[in-house]
C-alpha cells in the first residue's frame, strides 16, 4: 500500500477556497443559532408542560374547567 508508506506531512489535503470557507463558516453559524433558538423554545415548553402537570395535580387547574 503506496499511501501507507508516506509520512502524514507529505498527504496533501485539498481545501476550499477562502471564499468557500467563510460561505460555509456563515452557514454553520446560522445553523447553530437556530439550533440555540429551538433549545431554548423546547426548554420553555417543557418549563410550561411541568407547570400545568403540576398544577393539574394539585387541583389548581382541573380537566372540567373549574
Amino acid at each position: 500500500m503506496e499511501a501507507a508508506s508516506k509520512s502524514l506531512a507529505d498527504l496533501e489535503v485539498p481545501v476550499p477556497r477562502l471564499e468557500q470557507q467563510q460561505a460555509i463558516a456563515v452557514v454553520l453559524a446560522d445553523r447553530e443559532q437556530r439550533i440555540v433558538s429551538l433549545r431554548a423554545a423546547l426548554r420553555a415548553e417543557e418549563e410550561g408542560r411541568d407547570v400545568l402537570a403540576e398544577a393539574l395535580v394539585t387541583g389548581v387547574v382541573r380537566v372540567d374547567g373549574r
